[in-house]
């Protein structure tokens, strides 16, 4: 089979002039290609849009919280006794306070075993809370805990395979095996999970032996705080259950947790350590410094998404470069119908309904700026009204407009366009439904742009082949008629 090359027979530069007259049947392509890239580019800027919007959403939806505005500050002049802090409803003030007795879990020990792996004993151990009145020598059930059954199998008889056994069950006590060094020194502890009077243990014991009464198998674990000593009450307390005492502003406050969260409304006290005798201060304050910060970080990001969609939208004549979106109506409808919502007065309060009244106004390259001194007042002054322009009262932001604080409106307004059929979904779904169009298009000029070069290719291969052939005619005769010219001389 022979093998043969366009042009090389003619010297006809079969590919050159095909590449050339293709590049002039594929500038319909190239128009589409660069539809499709200014299609994709308008794509990308809406997805940048998105995002900035998505942004400050994020920082509106914050602050459409009132409780973002009621941020106060506990402070303690003595951290060692305790620390505090203050929530959205507390109230500023000071108070002095006394701890008298931090709040502690009770702790049983049983006798010593020589080693962990000796049998205590199998049954059942049935766990009770409650109090224990040393005065009434009574012990009262706690009403807010059940009863709850521990079995002890015989494959778990050893000490380790009851403390095992134990915390499996989950009953709200922790078993632990400590060692004093003693040749019997392995001894089980019991601790009630919950500190306060009301969580101290009582264990009552189902012994397999037969007999619940003695300290031998499974009753060496029994404990009635109401019973003589050996008849019983098996185990040493090593640390009762008792409640946290702690005297505010001269009023005397009980809890079985050292986390106190209800006796100074909005304040949660944790104690750590007593100070009988002494007291220690504490201020509760509205944290002005966290409010500023949040509203200046809502300018901010106004400021950003302001920024963001002038860059989108507008023409750089330095650079002589156009915004994506440059003549595009959505970017620019969203921006406006945020400051429409800025300039507006809403139903804050009484004194305070628009943001110019406590420092945020417009500036005139379209930006928002804060006046420290004047937010600093307005907070002072009127902490409810600056709240109330940001947040609408209650759980959910009202429909009407004005009705709410401008984080509120504005928190629907961004949802609004970013929502399935919004502003910015409605366009991208256009946009790329173009995109999608015009690769059709594409494939089928790509098409059409192979069939002809095809069709090119065929037609000079042929004019090559036939040129060929002309030559070669042409070559032989000039020397047949050299041969005859050699002949008549």
């Amino acid at each position: 089979m022979a093998i043969s090359a366009p042009g090389i027979g003619s010297s006809l530069d079969v590919n050159g002039i095909v590449e050339k007259l293709m590049s002039v049947e594929r500038r319909p392509l190239d128009r589409l290609e660069k539809q499709q890239s200014s299609y994709q580019a308008e794509l990308s800027a809406y997805g940048t849009l998105k995002g900035a919007l998505s942004a400050f959403q994020t920082s509106v939806h914050g602050l459409s919280d009132q409780a973002r505005f009621l941020v106060h500050t506990a402070t303690v002049t003595d951290a060692a006794v305790l620390s505090a802090t203050a929530g959205p409803n507390a109230t500023p003030g000071s108070y002095s306070v006394e701890v008298r007795q931090l709040a502690q879990q009770q702790k049983l020990a049983s006798a010593g075993l020589a080693s962990t792996a000796e049998t205590v004993g199998s049954g059942s151990l049935t766990i009770q809370f409650g109090t224990y009145d040393p005065t009434t020598n009574s012990f009262q059930s706690n009403p807010a805990k059940a009863a709850q059954t521990i079995n002890v199998s015989a494959t778990s008889s050893t000490l380790a395979g009851v403390r095992d056994a134990i915390n499996a069950a989950n009953v709200g006590i922790a078993a632990t095996i400590l060692n004093d060094g003693s040749a019997n020194g392995n001894r089980l502890v019991l601790t009630s999970k919950d500190s306060g009077a009301a969580n101290s243990i009582k264990i009552t014991v189902s012994d397999d032996d037969g007999n619940n009464s003695d300290a031998s198998g499974l009753s060496q674990l029994a404990f009635d705080p109401a019973a003589a000593s050996g008849a019983g009450k098996n185990l040493t307390e090593l640390q009762a259950g008792r409640n946290a005492v702690v005297v505010v502003d001269g009023i005397t406050v009980t809890k079985p947790s050292n986390l106190i969260t209800d006796a100074i409304q909005g304040v949660t006290l944790n104690l750590t350590k007593a100070n009988v005798g002494s007291t220690a201060g504490l201020t509760v304050a509205t944290d002005t410094a966290a409010i500023k910060q949040n509203i200046a970080g809502f300018v901010e990001a106004f400021n950003t998404l302001n920024k963001t969609i002038r860059d989108l939208t507008s023409y750089d004549p330095v650079t002589k470069r156009a915004g994506a979106l440059q003549g595009e109506s959505s970017a620019r409808s969203a921006l406006s119908q945020i400051r429409r919502i800025l300039t507006e007065s809403v139903g804050g309060s009484a004194d305070l309904s628009s943001l110019s009244q406590i420092g945020v106004s417009f500036q005139r390259d379209g930006t928002l700026a804060v006046d420290n001194n004047k937010l600093e007042a307005a907070i002072t002054e009127n902490l409810q009204g600056v709240a109330s322009l940001f947040a609408a009262a209650g759980s959910a932001a009202p429909s009407e407009p004005g009705a709410g604080g401008y984080a509120s409106m504005l928190d629907q307004l961004v949802t609004g366009f970013l929502e399935q059929g919004g502003l910015v979904s409605s366009r991208t779904d256009g946009i790329n439904s173009t995109i999608r169009r015009i690769g059709e298009r594409q494939e089928a000029q790509q098409r059409r742009l192979d069939e002809i070069e095809k069709r090119y290719r065929a037609q000079f291969t042929a004019l090559d082949a036939n040129i060929s052939r002309l030559q070669q005619t042409s070559s032989f005769l000039s020397q047949q008629l050299a041969v005859l010219t050699k002949k008549d001389d």
